[in-house]
């Protein structure tokens, strides 16, 4: 989905749903969507990206407020800059060529 709002609804099910996970009314979702342009408040960015269980990230929800993609997530769901540079840069199927040497 485009927008991550949009997708952070509807991961949880509905606006009303949505802002029962992060403790607040669906008036307040409906505004984003409405008056905002799908725009999370800065305050809540964070708490919505929770809700998804970070499925959205606050890098997609914001990334006016979050630049980097693993900014605002969880210590234990960031990768260090340097685990990184380990990762294939076209994924694991570029892999799937590479042939070992026997000795």
């Amino acid at each position: 989905m485009e927008n991550p709002l949009l997708e952070a609804i509807e991961i949880c099910g509905s606006q009303s749903a949505l802002g029962e996970r992060i403790g607040k009314g669906q008036y307040l979702i409906s505004a984003w969507v409405r008056r905002y342009g799908c725009k999370v408040a800065p305050a809540f960015v964070i708490d919505v990206a929770r809700a998804t269980d970070w499925k959205v990230t606050p890098h997609r929800l914001r990334p006016d407020l979050y630049p980097h993609p693993m900014d605002g997530l969880p210590a234990h769901l960031r990768l260090h800059e340097a685990d990184q540079n380990l990762l294939p840069a076209h994924g694991p199927e570029c892999c799937a060529s590479m042939t070992t040497l026997s000795t």
